[in-house]
């Protein structure tokens, strides 16, 4: 998307386009076509294919060559689940940091003491707050001005109310018989997450909520963040399904500057709604059980979305160079990756 055409005032936007059921179903039918070859490459790397091969492969079948003496190609080498192994264990040392910061018992005694102290344990013990305020990166100076201003009893309640919002959740769709039926955005039902009695504009939106929630109840909610959204670009083909803007709903465009000496920079889309976002992450991780079932993978449904999230690292790290050149992924990017 173009960064000036988001505004939600905008008559160029188009949020309602990538909406629309023929264009998710475009996107969906993208991530069945392509998470396969990535999984494989995860699970077997060393004998993953060269980029390009697979239209040598193609080619290959168009163009048979028989051989009497034909070689048996030799066997499939058990799968690697060790990227799944390792994330659930970095999950549940991080998950420890932020449970002692968004538990509701935390919540409910900084409430009953002293609301104005929560913003200095927000930014001592929460992980990504912590990178982020203490970061020297100029991208986030907004940022920082504006959480510095942001009163420490606003940020409580916010939070409050995005643990009162997972508490209902988990009690009406959270139940995993009930959860594992839900496979579309209107059945996850999850639009509240981006009203403002959860969110504070600037300084606490979806990315930094998710992150919270995900390392609470990794069973039911998704990271929103760059890794994720940047692995939809990747598993997407890069492909704009005839947006006007010709650009991917997956990345922001900045257009502030233009001109020949010019570059222009891309992002993952930061705005990127949270229940269009969940859709397609539990058709990410449905995926995943199903890969990991035919290759005798454990798949702990506790643990749905971090074996999404390790998938959507592997993806970004296939094609590192790519982000790299179009995003800049600098220091404060990696660490906040790593934080998750």
């Amino acid at each position: 998307m173009i960064k000036s055409w988001c505004s939600s005032d905008n008559p160029k936007a188009e949020w309602n386009d990538i909406k629309r059921p023929a264009h998710v179903a475009q996107i969906r039918a993208a991530i069945t076509k392509n998470l396969p070859h990535y999984f494989d490459s995860l699970v077997h790397p060393a004998e993953a294919p060269a980029p390009g091969t697979d239209l040598l492969a193609r080619l290959g079948e168009k163009y048979k060559v028989t051989a009497s003496n034909k070689a048996t190609p030799a066997p499939k080498a058990k799968a690697d689940a060790s990227s799944f192994e390792k994330a659930i264990a970095d999950h549940d040392k991080r998950a420890q940091q932020y449970r002692g910061v968004f538990e509701p018992e935390v919540l409910e005694e900084y409430r009953a003491d002293d609301p104005d102290t929560f913003k200095t344990l927000l930014s001592r013990k929460c992980p990504v707050i912590r990178i982020i305020t203490n970061s020297k990166s100029t991208e986030l100076k907004d940022w920082r001005i504006a959480y510095k201003r942001c009163p420490s009893e606003k940020l409580l309640t916010v939070f409050e109310n995005l643990l009162a919002f997972a508490s209902e959740y988990l009690d009406e769709l959270g139940v995993e018989k009930k959860y594992a039926t839900l496979k579309t955005a209107e059945a996850l039902a999850v639009d509240d997450f981006d009203t403002d009695e959860l969110s504070i504009p600037g300084v606490i939106g979806s990315g930094i909520k998710s992150l919270a929630l995900y390392h609470l109840y990794p069973r039911v909610f998704p990271a929103l963040g760059g890794r994720s959204v940047f692995a939809l670009y990747f598993l997407t083909e890069k492909a704009t399904f005839d947006l006007r803007s010709k650009t991917s709903e997956f990345l922001i465009v900045n257009d502030a500057k233009r001109g020949k000496d010019v570059n222009i920079t891309m992002d993952h889309n930061y705005w990127y709604p949270y229940s269009l976002f969940s859709e397609y992450a539990v058709q990410v991780a449905d995926m995943i059980q199903g890969e990991c079932a035919a290759r005798a993978i454990d798949f702990d449904v506790n643990y749905r979305y971090v074996y999404a999230d390790a998938f959507f690292k592997h993806v970004c790290d296939v094609h590192a160079a790519d982000l790299k050149v179009m995003a800049g992924v600098d220091e404060l990017r990696e660490q906040i990756w790593a934080s998750k």
